[in-house]
This record gives C-alpha cells, structure tokens and sequence, in this order.
C-alpha cells in the first residue's frame, strides 16, 4: 500500500511537457469520473441534486410547498431539452421535460449562452441553478450554469494546484500524489506513446500502466526520487 507524509517544498521542478500532458489526462479522467456523479456534485457544491421531473411532480402536488421547499434555494438540476427560448433582453432559457403537463423552466446566464445555444431538442443537461418559484404554475429557476462548465473550472484548478506543487509551493497531500503520479506514469509510456495528441488511447495507455500494480509502484518511486534529485522535499514513500 503506498503510504506519503506530507510534503514540504524547498525547491523547483520543471516538469517535461509529457509530464504536464499526462497530468492533464489524468485531471481530466479525475473530473470526468466525478461529474458522473451527480450526488457527488451537488455534495460538493452543496446544493440538492432534483431532476425536472420530480420538481413538476412537486409542484403539481403542492405549489406553496414546492416553493419552500426550491425558493432561493441552490439546486442541481437534470432534465432533458424540450424548448430553447430567448426571454426578456435575449436572456436564454430553457424548457425541461416535466410531468403533469408542467414543464420547468430555467434561465442561462449570459456566460453559459453560447453553449445553450449549441443545444437541441432532446439533449440531457444538468444545471446549476437557484428556484425561482413558480408563474402561472410553471416552476423557474435563475441563474443557471451548466454543470460542465463547473467541471471545466475544477479541471484548471486542479492543473494550477499540481503546476504550484512543481513550483515549491506548499500543496496538499494528494496534489503531491497526482504530481508524481503524473511524472512516474511518463516515464513509464512508450517512445511512440499517443500522449498527448489523443487523449482517448492516451487515457488507455495511462490506465494499463495502472493496471500493474508492480510496475505502478515502481514507477512511483522512481518519481518520487527523480523529484528529490531536483531539490524537492518530498513525502516519505514506501511500501506496507
């Protein structure tokens, strides 16, 4: 089992640009995975996870309860696209697929228009959103994101947190993992590796490295001792 102390930095590492592509990969593998989740999502961001579905359901049931319950509230909403509208001063907005005969509706802000604009009938989306309660029985919601932009924003946070761990800022324990995993997993592909030009077979390479867990390890350390060749401070590692 791969056991890492804390890391205190004292030095810079210039890292390779295979070593900042595999990163990338791995980030974006990371995120992907995540976002697969929306009750993981909507844990993080600290919102409820609901489906267009269940809020018509909801509001068909009781409007005053359903308002108490999504007024101003932040909300991680999924549905799939019946309508993309223009509102008042061209502000996008989408209609959802409800139940009832009700069908939500939810603002985009200006940010988020041009994908919105990219969208069609049918599509799945998951919005991050406040309710706005209800006109003529139709529920609203404003302020509406879409979740792949958030992925998008944790995706470059993620990147900034490993590019300052190679810079000698102070890190975060895992942030140290995902640097030197991103450094050993390099080392380890083939001469005429396809990272980073395509990140699916990429991905596939990356992954059976992994797969290895010998081999995995061994990579690891090489990292780890490549990182305190350059002047870095690094994590006691070892096996157990």
């Amino acid at each position: 089992m791969l056991s890492l102390a804390p890391p205190v930095l004292a030095a810079e590492y210039k890292p390779t640009q295979t070593e900042l592509a595999v990163a990338a990969v791995l980030v974006v593998d990371r995120v992907k995975g995540f976002m697969s989740k929306p009750e993981h999502v909507a844990k993080t961001i600290r919102a409820e996870w609901v489906t267009a579905d269940k809020v018509a359901t909801d509001y068909n049931a009781n409007e005053v309860a359903a308002d108490r319950q999504y007024f101003g509230k932040k909300v991680l909403l999924s549905g799939t696209v019946t309508a993309i509208k223009s509102g008042l001063r061209n502000e996008p907005y989408l209609v959802l697929r409800g139940s009832s005969h009700i069908s939500p509706q939810a603002s985009i802000v200006q940010s988020s228009a041009d994908y919105a604009a990219k969208l069609q009938r049918g599509n799945s989306v998951t919005l991050i959103c406040f309710g706005d309660g209800s006109i003529i029985g139709t529920p609203r919601f404003r302020d509406c994101r879409f979740a792949r932009d958030v992925a998008a924003e944790v995706e470059r946070n993620f990147m900034d947190d490993v590019d300052n761990f190679f810079s000698g800022q102070p890190s975060s324990f895992s942030t140290a993992v995902n640097a030197a995993e991103a450094v050993g997993l390099a080392h380890g592909l083939p001469a005429n590796s396809d990272c980073p030009t395509d990140y699916e077979r990429c991905l596939a390479q990356l992954k059976k490295l992994k797969a290895d867990e010998a081999q995995y390890m061994s990579l690891m350390r090489g990292a780890v001792q490549k990182l305190k060749a350059n002047g870095l401070t690094f994590p006691e590692f070892a096996t157990k």
